[in-house]
């Protein structure tokens, strides 16, 4: 059950019980038994990426054990607050650009349109001095939302526990100019004080999205929409909702760059023993995410439960979708980055098969790397599929932007596969 050590003095027991019990019992355990690889949950893990590995478990069940979550910033404070010159405050999205079903459903949750912030990076990753006032003729940015399942995390350069921005421009030649930032809301539900439910965080990607193309003055050809887990699932909720709205005031951006989306939050593909959920449960991080359920509640706020899987905007690779032909036609061009190892794997090869179906291959990729778990993109320790993942991004952003006349394909390397069976 989540969170059911949450109120004192069982959490406090709980945790100094749990901590105790890492420290003195499972790691000394784990040193001993993954000194030997063939015990190790993959033999071809290294014994720090396992170690790591089950670690980062032990953490995020004891978080969904007691729901210790970090205090969300609130995005409209920030700005106001800080001196950092990299910080913007980002205006409220206009009334007149929220249309069709999000506007219905910003009713039926109550949501308010609020201003938020962003944080500028320059193509080294690292925050900018002078933010940009206008941008230059060809100048490139990458529109980037970070994870977190949308109830934790920040979007600061500073602060991000999984920064993929400085290790994907440091092989793009200068192609990107830009990283911002969005710090959008997060949710929340009981036993918790609700807050924020959708389409709170794609109100304010929206309102994002138009001040880089009427404040800044990017041009949306020169505009990639990026994101990591939960963040890749919020890019997809902003192009769908460019797509079906057709606002002239926001045309689609050139395309979208997605590291471990989370694309099913109903978790219509988790059923049975060959599903990924259950086969990866013992090498991937988010077996209680999952059971936890607690981020598809907060995201429906007081909406009825089956529109979790039966509405795009929360699901986009939800397998009980009304079948809707042409759904996805017209989708920016999209790079999917995963690992074979994620839970989250096969909504993932999904919405693929669902892209490809609506638009044709060109332009659609899937690349699966194998022993990447969720969000490997932002550890070292997992190369070399972490810098060939980059490589791949990056030579793929550069096929996009045609600066390369030959056909787009993986760079050689013996531990990626040119094609994988989502199925396997």
């Amino acid at each position: 059950m989540a969170f059911a050590f949450r109120n004192q003095p069982l959490k406090t027991l709980y945790l100094t019980f749990s901590v105790l019990l890492l420290l003195c019992v499972r790691l000394p355990f784990w040193l001993i038994i993954y000194a030997l690889p063939s015990n190790r949950p993959r033999k071809s893990w290294s014994f720090s990426r396992t170690m790591f590995t089950r670690v980062v478990q032990e953490a995020v069940r004891m978080i969904y054990d007691v729901g210790s979550f970090p205090i969300p910033p609130i995005p409209s404070e920030i700005a106001a607050k800080s001196k950092a010159k990299y910080i913007v405050s980002v205006p409220c999205l206009p009334g007149s650009l929220n249309v069709g079903g999000i506007l219905a459903l910003t009713q039926k949750n109550g949501v308010q349109t609020t201003e938020v912030c962003g944080y500028w990076s320059g193509s080294d990753g690292k925050a900018v001095k002078n933010v940009p006032q206008r941008a230059q003729e060809g100048e490139k940015v990458l529109y980037y939302f970070h994870g977190g399942g949308y109830i934790m995390g920040s979007a600061d350069p500073n602060l991000d526990d999984a920064p993929i921005a400085p290790m994907l421009l440091e092989n793009t030649n200068g192609l990107i100019s830009y990283v911002f930032s969005l710090e959008y809301r997060l949710c929340a539900a009981p036993p918790f004080l609700p807050a924020n439910p959708f389409p709170a965080s794609l109100l304010d990607a929206v309102a994002g999205y138009r001040y880089l193309l009427e404040d800044v003055g990017f041009s949306p050809e020169n505009i990639v929409i990026s994101g990591i887990s939960s963040g890749g699932h919020l890019a997809v909720a902003l192009a769908l909702y460019l797509l079906q709205a057709q606002l002239a005031r926001l045309p689609l951006p050139k395309a979208l760059l997605l590291f471990s989306p989370a694309l099913d939050w109903a978790g219509t593909h988790d059923h049975g023993d060959s599903c990924a959920m259950f086969r990866n449960r013992n090498v991937d991080v988010l077996g209680p995410v999952a059971e936890s359920g607690y981020t598809g509640r907060a995201l429906l706020g007081s909406l009825p439960a089956d529109e979790l899987g039966r509405n795009p905007y929360f699901s986009p690779a939800s397998l009980k979708l009304p079948h809707t032909p042409g759904l996805y036609k017209g989708f920016p061009s999209t790079c999917i980055i995963g690992g074979d190892a994620e839970q989250i794997l096969d909504p993932m090869c999904t919405f693929h098969d669902l892209l490809v179906t609506d638009n044709g291959p060109v332009g659609m990729e899937l690349l699966i790397y194998p022993d990447g778990n969720h969000c490997f993109t932002s550890s070292p320790l997992f190369e070399p599929q972490r810098s060939q993942a980059f490589a791949d991004a990056a030579s793929w952003l550069l096929h996009v932007f045609q600066l390369q006349l030959k056909p787009f394909e993986q760079k050689a390397c013996n531990v990626l596969p040119r094609y994988f069976d989502c199925k396997s």
